[in-house]
């Protein structure tokens, strides 16, 4: 059985990250837009800066079964029932830099769960 990950792994190297980039389709990705919460000045109420994205791990061609499996096995709390992986960015005022974030997060969390472990 493969290990969930934890807050200990090791960052994804600059060749993994590449890698899995390069395999993304963006037909994949789903986003949808809210209104981020905490402090951020007169735009804070008025405008949806939240990024949530959303990625179909079960519909997407990129991936074998195996390496469907060990995503699943790895990043369990981030996936929903129906099979999406679903990352959320707030961090930035605006859409597109949150846009971003999110991508980059979901990289690298697959990145990261797609690495073989050592015996």
């Amino acid at each position: 059985m493969v290990p969930p990950m934890t807050t200990e792994t090791t960052p994804a190297t600059p060749r993994e990250l590449t890698a899995i980039r390069r395999r993304m389709d963006p037909t994949d990705l789903s986003f949808t837009f809210t209104r981020s919460g905490g402090p951020g000045g007169q735009n804070v109420n008025k405008v949806n800066t939240r990024v949530t994205l959303r990625f179909d791990l079960e519909g997407c061609e990129m991936f074998t079964d195996v390496e469907k499996r060990r995503i699943r096995t790895r990043i369990p709390g981030r996936i929903t029932r129906d099979g999406y992986i679903r990352v959320v960015a707030s961090r930035y005022r605006t859409q597109k830099a949150n846009r971003e974030a999110a991508i980059d997060r979901l990289i690298e969390l697959v990145a990261i769960a797609l690495r073989r472990q050592k015996p």
